[in-house]
């Protein structure tokens, strides 16, 4: 007879390998989020720095992505930064706020590499949440698809998503899968 602990541990790998062989990955998408909504992108501090298919951060689709472009020749040396805010969904207090990004992982070392969240209501900002950032170096999770965000206080209706970097002579994109009101 196998004991309860053997079950539980010989339980998680299986269900591991089942996922696995039926094609399921970590999902990129959000318990609730943006779909549909309005979204804005904006850059700053960054010519010639671009989001194309903006509108791939809300379309419910964790597979598909908004290429932040930061065209790293052109970057003010304080670092430039690409927004997106996406607004018409309404959530309450202790949401947990964020995105599914994919930062570069680069040899070359950007700096001052950070994502934060500005949440508002009808227009009047809410809150400023930090995501993560670095000084120097890789931003934790750098190469593969991470969930960053924090979780509010207030209700918001929009959320602002701002990623920014700085360093290296080389331009950088950065992936954004899924705004979330809620993770």
């Amino acid at each position: 007879m196998t004991s309860p602990v053997s079950q539980r541990t010989l339980a998680v790998p299986a269900l591991a390998l089942l996922l696995t062989a039926c094609g399921g990955e970590v999902s990129s998408t959000c318990s609730a989020g943006f779909s549909g909504a309005e979204l804005t992108a904006t850059t700053s501090d960054c010519s010639g720095c671009r989001v194309n298919e903006a509108s791939a951060a809300n379309d419910g689709n964790g597979g598909s992505d908004a290429q932040l472009i930061f065209n790293a020749t052109r970057l003010n040396p304080a670092g430039g930064r690409i927004s997106l805010t996406a607004r018409g969904r309404a959530f309450g207090g202790g949401s947990t706020v964020g995105a599914y990004l994919q930062f570069p992982y680069s040899d070359s070392a950007y700096t001052n590499i950070a994502v934060s969240f500005v949440t508002y209501r009808e227009g009047v900002q809410q809150e400023m949440l930090d995501g993560s950032s670095t000084g120097v170096g890789n931003i934790e999770g750098a190469g593969t698809t991470q969930f960053y965000g924090q979780a509010t206080r207030l209700p918001f209706d929009s959320v602002e998503v701002r990623t920014s970097l700085s360093g290296s002579g080389e331009p950088a994109t950065v992936r954004l899968y899924e705004i979330c009101g809620n993770r």
